[in-house]
C-alpha cells in the first residue's frame, strides 16, 4: 500500500508529464497544482474551517456571468461610484466565493475609492466549502478548462475596451497569476497573494501586468526557494515584479483563518492598494 507522501509524489510526477507532454496554451499548473496539494494531509491540517460570518450589508450584488459553454457562471460585483471601463477581478480561497470573499472585496472597493468596479469570480459554479476535506474534493473535481471559460465570460461584462486588474489568494492566487496572463495586454496589475506560481516560461511571456507577490516565508508548499525561481525567472524576461514575504504561515492574510495575522496582513493590504492605485488606477 501507498503512503500518502509516495501517493503525493506521484500526483505531481503524473501531472508534471501531461504538463510536458501539451501542446495546448490552456493546460495550466493552476487547478492540477492545489488538486495535487489537496491530497496531502499536512496540507489540508495547514488550513483550518474558516469562521463563517454572514456578511449583513454587501456592497455587491450576485449575478450571472454568461460563458461559451453556455453553462452561467456568477460572481459578486460592485458598481463603480463613476463612470469607468476598469475592472478589478477577485479570485476566492479553496473554500470558494463565501460571504468572507464578499467582504474582503468591499474593503478592496473602498480602498481604491470606488474607481473601479469589482467582480469576485465564482469559480466553483456556486459550490463552497466549510472544511479542508471539502475545499479538496471542489479544487480535485475543477476542471482547467471551466475555469477558463469562466474568467473569459468575466472579459466580456466590461466590453472591449475594459482594463482589469486581477486579484486572489491561495488557489485564487493561481487563477489572479492566470487571468492576467489569459487577458495579455488588457491586464494592468496582477496581485498574488501565496498562490502557486507559473513555471512555463512559455506562458510567462504573454504576461504584461506588472506583477505584485506576498508569500509567506513559513509556507511550506510555495516556499520561498519557489518564489525566488518566480521573482528571477520574471526579472530575467524583463517583467516588472515587486516580491513582500513575511515571516508568516500560509493563508495569514484571510480574517476567517483562526492563524489569521492581524499586523502582517494589514501592511500587505496598504501595499496592495499602493500598487494597484499605480499600476491600475493611474495607467
Amino acid at each position: 500500500m501507498f503512503k500518502p507522501f509516495v501517493i503525493l509524489v506521484l500526483i505531481f510526477a503524473n501531472f508534471y508529464s501531461q504538463a510536458q507532454s501539451s501542446v495546448s496554451c490552456c493546460q495550466a499548473t493552476a487547478t492540477a497544482s492545489f488538486a495535487a496539494l489537496g491530497g496531502d494531509q499536512e496540507f489540508r491540517n495547514a488550513h483550518m474551517s474558516p469562521r463563517m460570518d454572514t456578511l449583513l450589508e454587501p456592497k455587491g450584488k450576485l449575478i450571472g456571468i454568461a460563458t461559451a459553454d453556455e453553462k452561467q457562471a456568477y460572481g459578486y460585483f460592485i458598481t463603480a461610484t463613476e463612470p469607468t471601463d476598469k475592472i478589478l477581478l477577485v479570485f476566492h480561497e479553496w473554500w470558494g466565493l463565501n460571504d468572507n470573499i464578499k467582504r474582503e472585496s468591499d474593503k478592496l472597493f473602498e480602498a481604491l475609492g470606488g474607481k473601479a468596479h469589482v467582480l469576485a469570480v465564482d469559480l466553483f459554479d456556486y459550490k463552497k466549502a466549510t472544511d479542508a476535506d471539502a475545499a479538496a474534493k471542489l479544487t480535485s473535481n475543477a476542471s482547467d478548462e471551466r475555469l477558463r471559460t469562466i474568467i473569459n465570460g468575466a472579459f466580456t461584462l466590461g466590453g472591449e475596451e475594459a482594463k482589469f486588474a486581477t486579484l486572489g489568494w491561495c488557489f485564487g492566487g493561481s487563477w489572479s497569476l492566470q487571468a492576467s496572463i489569459m487577458a495579455g495586454e488588457r491586464s494592468k496589475a496582477c496581485v498574488i497573494y501565496y498562490g502557486m506560481p507559473e513555471k512555463d516560461e512559455t506562458k510567462l511571456d504573454s504576461l504584461k501586468a506588472p506583477v505584485l507577490g506576498i508569500f509567506a516565508n513559513k509556507d511550506k508548499w510555495i516556499t520561498p526557494a519557489i518564489v525566488t525561481e518566480f521573482k528571477t525567472t520574471l526579472k530575467a524576461k524583463g517583467k516588472e515584479v515587486e516580491v513582500h514575504q513575511y515571516d508568516a504561515d500560509h493563508a495569514f492574510a484571510n480574517p476567517s483563518n483562526p492563524k489569521h495575522d492581524v499586523t502582517i496582513t494589514e501592511d500587505a493590504f496598504n501595499k496592495t492598494i499602493t500598487f494597484l492605485q499605480k499600476e491600475f488606477l493611474e495607467e
